[in-house]
């Protein structure tokens, strides 16, 4: 075979079809595909996270009492320890339901949110 039919033979080879899609454009298309599915993706991961952040916070709300009553803190007692005693229904609901006691008890009591013990005798204002 001469020289230029081998030419022409491998360009022949090459030539695309009318209509068909070349392989760098199917290359661009799926990787923009796989972009578009992660962050679909990643969108409703996030959504999920938020609704059920949202219904956690709904939860420690209602395990929060509306009433209050002035109980005395025992020596060497913390606002944790206080709302555990007297709010036992919050530690059913899980830290975040301590926690919502916790900062009821702080907000009525103009108190910080801390570990630290508490003055023995102190009266507070506690949900009930």
């Amino acid at each position: 075979m001469p020289r230029a039919e081998a030419q022409q033979a491998s360009w022949a080879a090459v030539r695309v079809l009318p209509g068909a899609v070349p392989a760098a454009r199917y290359r661009m298309r799926r990787a923009v595909g796989v972009v578009v599915l992660a962050l679909a993706s990643a969108a409703v991961v996030v959504g999920l996270g938020l609704l059920a952040g949202v219904a956690g916070d709904a939860h420690a709300r209602a395990v929060v009492p509306a009433g209050t009553v002035q109980v005395t803190v025992e020596p060497g007692e913390s606002i944790w320890d206080v709302a555990r005693r007297t709010v036992p229904a919050a530690g059913s609901a899980g830290t975040a339901g301590t926690a919502a006691v916790v900062e009821r008890i702080a907000a009525d009591n103009a108190l910080p949110v801390d570990a630290a013990p508490l003055p023995a005798g102190l009266a507070l204002r506690v949900p009930v």
